[in-house]
């Protein structure tokens, strides 16, 4: 009995270390989504994406990022229920940063010498030149 309690919190430990560090373990069903452990739910956002890439936007959306930041699913409600997954452009990719001062989602590809902004929390993109 002690045994069987101890190996379900380990699990349950386990997912909740994955959530924290954004490493949850992925599905080989899609429509078998979702795992509960301790009242944490976790979610596959992406089909064969594990680890997406994730920041909060200046209004609080929640944005998740996957193939290097060209699929996108947000979050206004803290993660209960995500848009449909939106494509940002074949040449997007990088890192997103949150301008904390103008609110604007940037999406740099310094490689590509690409920018991709958002001024309305990720809701929208535009592609723009990097001149230096």
């Amino acid at each position: 009995m002690k045994s069987r309690s101890f190996a379900k919190r380990l699990s349950s430990g386990m997912l909740i270390l994955f959530a924290i560090m954004g490493m949850a373990p992925c599905q080989a069903d899609p429509a078998a989504a979702v795992e509960r452990a301790g009242g944490l739910e976790i979610k596959e956002l992406f089909d064969k994406t594990c680890i997406p890439s994730m920041d909060v936007a200046a209004d609080g959306a929640l944005l998740a990022f996957a193939d290097s930041g060209k699929r996108l699913r947000r979050s206004e409600d803290g993660g209960n229920s995500w848009s449909e997954a939106q494509q940002l452009g074949e040449e997007a990719g990088g890192n997103v940063v949150v301008d904390r001062n103008t609110g604007d989602v940037l999406m740099v590809s310094p490689g590509k010498g690409l920018l991709y902004r958002s001024g309305d929390h990720g809701k929208t993109w535009k592609k723009e030149s990097i001149v230096i």
